[in-house]
């Protein structure tokens, strides 16, 4: 398995989007949908009735797109039934992890990572929205666990501290509450860049605190549109602390972080522990449109 340095979009045999309330929920499904082509839309069972959720259901279903909705777990293992079916007839997929859940996105990608059969190409595409500011309440945290059962890690060397590698994202001192609460030895913060100048400047104020209290060296910043150089910096800073240390990854902010980090987690499995902090499902819906950008990265199995 090895990230390529140049993205594969070409032909799909399989696409795999996420149904959601934004309207960028189709934006990806737009430019690259083949209706002669097998496709799925993963739905909700919660803020059905928001914003354009009926709307892009409405759009997947006349453009011949399977959607399964539901809870998490049902819907992650009704698509695994249906994946496994054919999974030896899909040399090329693609995954649009937009609109997609952490827990989501990392269940559905591993599964193609486990699953896939040799020289397959699985594509995973991300559509940014234009800037929409950060809630000004501090976003409830209703559940810090591993991002999916795969990604628990294995205890090893319980003589070696902990390294917490965070991604940063732009909601108030979350990052800030989850240092504070798994007690790390070290922390290494993952900030994000982007063409989105506002962006960065709340993502440095919202997370100055824990940015003054960590260490200059243990800072490191990544652009959102360079995947496959986020990979090999956050892959080589994880090998690194590896050395004297216990790593655990959790990439708050843009889910592509999210992905890129699932990847490393297959890996390094099962000696790379991948978490997430979950509000599970109760923000308040919010619409982000699609900015026009298109990021992705594809892996060979």
């Amino acid at each position: 398995m090895k990230m390529l340095k140049e993205s594969y979009l070409g032909d799909f045999d399989l696409l795999i989007y996420g149904l959601g309330y934004e309207s960028r929920a189709t934006y990806i499904s737009q430019k690259y949908h083949d209706e002669s082509k097998m496709a799925y839309a993963l739905g909700y069972d919660s803020n059905t009735e928001c914003l354009f959720y009926q709307k892009n259901e409405t759009y997947f279903l006349e453009a011949n797109v399977v959607v399964i909705s539901g809870e998490d777990e049902s819907v992650i293992n009704a698509f695994k039934i249906e994946l496994l079916k054919e999974i030896e007839n899909y040399n090329s997929i693609l995954i649009d992890i937009t609109v997609m859940s952490r827990h989501r996105l990392a269940s559905i990608l591993d599964m193609l990572l486990k699953y896939s059969t040799k020289d397959t190409k699985v594509t995973i595409v991300y559509a940014p929205s234009v800037f929409v500011s950060p809630p000004n309440d501090i976003t409830p945290i209703k559940k810090v666990s591993e991002i999916t059962s795969e990604f628990t890690g294995s205890l090893g060397d319980l003589s070696k501290p902990t390294s917490l590698i965070m991604g940063l994202g732009y909601e108030k001192n979350k990052a800030l509450g989850l240092s504070s609460y798994l007690d790390s030895g070290s922390d290494f913060l993952f900030i994000p860049k982007s063409s989105e100048g506002k962006f960065e400047e709340i993502v440095l104020d919202n997370n100055k605190e824990l940015i003054t209290q960590t260490e200059n060296k243990n800072i490191l910043y990544y652009y959102i549109d360079q995947p496959y150089a986020t990979y090999l910096n956050l892959r080589s800073l994880i090998l690194s602390v590896m050395d004297y240390s216990r790593p655990l990854v959790v990439p708050l902010g843009p889910k592509v972080l999210a992905a890129i980090s699932v990847v490393i987690g297959r890996e390094l499995y099962p000696n790379l522990p991948v978490w997430r902090v979950s509000s599970e499902h109760t923000e308040v819906p919010v619409e982000r449109k699609a900015n026009g950008q298109e990021i992705s990265f594809t892996i060979q199995i």
